[in-house]
């Protein structure tokens, strides 16, 4: 029973740690993660690659949104940022 809920606990970290390494990334040793300020992104990781400017809404109500991307190799880091910070951080493979 013991073993059971120890494999259980560990099997429930690594699921865990997999996801947050996902949102996460590294430019220079600093972790560039959700909310950081585009600024930040930019000091560490460089200018993107490529960049996608776009408003979403209408009105008063709308906001500003930019997707920047950055070829690592055989990897693209794809990050989205609304209002200057970071919102999202995608890897895939190219």
């Amino acid at each position: 029973m013991r073993r059971t809920f120890f494999c259980f606990l560990l099997f429930a970290f690594l699921v865990s740690s997999n996801v947050a390494f996902g949102l996460t990334g590294r430019c220079r040793g600093k972790i560039i993660k959700e909310g950081v300020s585009k600024v930040f992104l930019i000091n560490n990781c460089g200018e993107p690659d490529q960049e996608e400017s776009y408003t979403i809404g209408a009105g008063s109500g709308a906001t500003l949104a930019e997707t920047l991307y950055y070829y690592d190799g055989s990897k693209t880091w794809i990050v989205e940022i609304r209002r200057g910070k970071v919102t999202r951080i995608n890897k895939e493979a190219r």
